[in-house]
């Protein structure tokens, strides 16, 4: 896993080199999604574990909050670089902070995958408040 420090120093780094492209105003809301990309991210949620806490489709459990409604929130790109790593985007994010806080038994994994994955799933979650 990579270390709080590298994860840091590594992702001004990504953004430097163009694998995270701005695509919305910050804070999220109204993004164009590509539904070829979130069709390939949905078939991550299972095989990266996600479901395991977040539930069937991202509907929420006891120990991990409902997905729905990211896109009101999050941007393709920012969510991306939330899920590669949590840890280091919380703790700039209050409202990712407060998640923490309400949740302190599960700890969100970092998922040090390629950025077009990354970048799939994301697409995909900002998807569920519109599905359902």
């Amino acid at each position: 896993m990579l270390s709080k420090i590298g994860a840091m120093l590594l992702l001004p780094g990504l953004l430097a080199a163009g694998c995270f492209r701005s695509s919305a105003p910050r804070g999220g809301g109204a993004e164009a999604i590509d539904p070829g990309l979130a069709r390939q991210g949905a078939g991550y949620y299972s095989d990266w574990g996600c479901d395991a806490c977040h539930g069937d489709a991202g509907r929420g459990t006891d120990d991990a909050p409902s997905l729905a409604g990211l896109g009101d929130r999050w941007t393709i790109d920012e969510l991306a670089l939330y899920l590669f790593d949590p840890e280091s985007y919380g703790a700039g994010n209050a409202r990712v902070r407060e998640l923490q806080d309400r949740y302190p038994d599960v700890e969100m994994p970092g998922f040090e995958l390629p950025a077009d994955q990354l970048r799939a799933m994301s697409a995909w979650l900002l998807t569920l408040d519109r599905e359902e």
